[in-house]
């Protein structure tokens, strides 16, 4: 248990992109126990969790046709899709700008910002179809609202990132559609490994993230995803479309 109060989902259908590593298959595992249907995707395709109901399947969010044909054969299969959580994403290059490979800053912002646009307007598509409302929940970074030398590329797609789901919440606001920007914290994951194996002189903020390591001073991804639950099924409090998780206390 992470001490966050979860309403009650069981039978509940989620959405989620970028399902198959890291934080995505995390919160897979952790909707599952709560017994929670999923439709998961990502490039590689996930595997539902032991005991999960739910569909799998490999797709790319950066074309916009297969993301559209997902959402609308996860409804097909499991009926009304109550949230979303767009969860895709890459890291980018680390390092000055000046030395970053410009492909691989034009994929970060695909992925990142493309990716998550796909989803959001297939999934606000599906809920404008059928009776009710839905959640879309984006998974964003405290990097976009605090960017930092080094980490230019992904800084600036979070960042936009946050500002689609602005726009997306008033657009959505009488679907109606409850839009969040989640910075889930820091989740040990292969993109912290990433920014661990970078160099120090090419990321300032290096030594940082190797102390959260050794200091075990991480968010699990069963924190964030009761997080998550919470946001979309609980009372409809928040102040702002931008959310930051506190840190887990364990």
């Amino acid at each position: 248990m992470t001490g966050v109060e979860v309403p009650d989902v069981e039978g509940r259908t989620v959405l989620a992109t970028g399902a198959s590593t890291g934080i995505g298959a995390g919160i897979a595992e952790r909707l599952a126990a709560r017994g929670v249907r999923l439709a998961l995707c990502a490039r590689t395709e996930p595997t539902l969790p032991d005991g999960a109901t739910g569909t799998t399947a490999s797709v790319d969010v950066t074309d916009a046709d297969a993301v559209a044909d997902w959402v609308d054969g996860a409804a097909a299969a499991l009926g009304p899709l109550d949230l979303c959580i767009a969860n895709a994403g890459i890291l980018g290059p680390l390092g000055p700008l000046r030395d970053d490979d410009p492909d691989q800053v034009a994929a970060t912002f695909r992925t990142n910002v493309e990716g998550l646009a796909h989803t959001a307007a297939a999934y606000a598509r599906h809920v404008r179809g059928r009776p009710g409302g839905g959640a879309f929940l984006a998974i964003s970074s405290g990097a976009g609202r605090n960017p930092t030398a080094g980490w230019a590329p992904y800084a600036a797609s979070k960042a936009a990132v946050d500002a689609l789901c602005r726009a997306l919440a008033e657009e959505e606001a009488d679907a109606p559609l409850r839009v969040l920007a989640v910075a889930p914290g820091v989740v040990d994951t292969g993109m912290q490994e990433a920014i661990r194996s970078s160099r120090p002189e090419a990321f300032p903020r290096h030594d940082a993230f190797v102390q959260m390591k050794a200091d075990g001073a991480f968010n699990t991804a069963g924190f964030v995803a009761d997080h998550l639950l919470r946001l979309a099924f609980g009372p409809d409090d928040e102040a702002d479309v931008l959310v930051r998780l506190p840190q887990e206390q364990r």
